[in-house]
């Protein structure tokens, strides 16, 4: 069983803010859209700073990146790109943030494939949570997220 290590140097990037949910908490809500092939590559530009190598883990966050986010392909390929990238830093620790609500098989199920090529899988964390209060907005939500947890 691996320890926790209070002092371990995490590294993220926020891709962008746009998220279709609107929790009433979320620092996202209400953002201006960007454009996301030019906040994609200045990530990937970002990751070949020699600083990056200083970390030991890493992480993305959107706003949210499933839910029709990647629905460009352009932008769909720079996403994969990022990844790739990540993945041949062998970082000990890729985070990915997602809420979880939304139809899994288009993008997240795709994408954990690609993870599991790129045979990093066993270091890959899906970060999500379950807010009673403000996270669900309808009863069909809550139960979209439910089951995709058991998925």
């Amino acid at each position: 069983m691996e320890r926790f290590k209070a002092n371990t140097k995490f590294l993220q990037y926020q891709l962008w803010q746009e998220c279709n949910n609107g929790c009433p908490f979320c620092s996202e809500r209400n953002q201006f859209k960007v454009d996301k092939a030019w906040a994609l590559r200045f990530t990937l530009d970002k990751l070949d700073l020699p600083e990056t190598k200083d970390y030991e883990e890493v992480g993305i966050i959107g706003g949210e990146l499933f839910d029709n986010q990647l629905e460009n392909d352009e932008v769909r390929d720079l996403f994969y790109q990022i990844t790739d990238k990540i993945a041949s830093m062998h970082f000990s620790k890729f985070y990915v943030a997602t809420n979880l609500i939304y139809d899994m098989d288009k993008y997240l199920i795709p994408y954990l494939h690609h993870l599991r090529e790129l045979g990093i899988m066993d270091k890959t964390l899906l970060c999500t949570s379950y807010d009673i209060k403000y996270r669900f907005h309808t009863e069909k939500s809550r139960k979209l997220w439910e089951d995709n947890m058991l998925r």
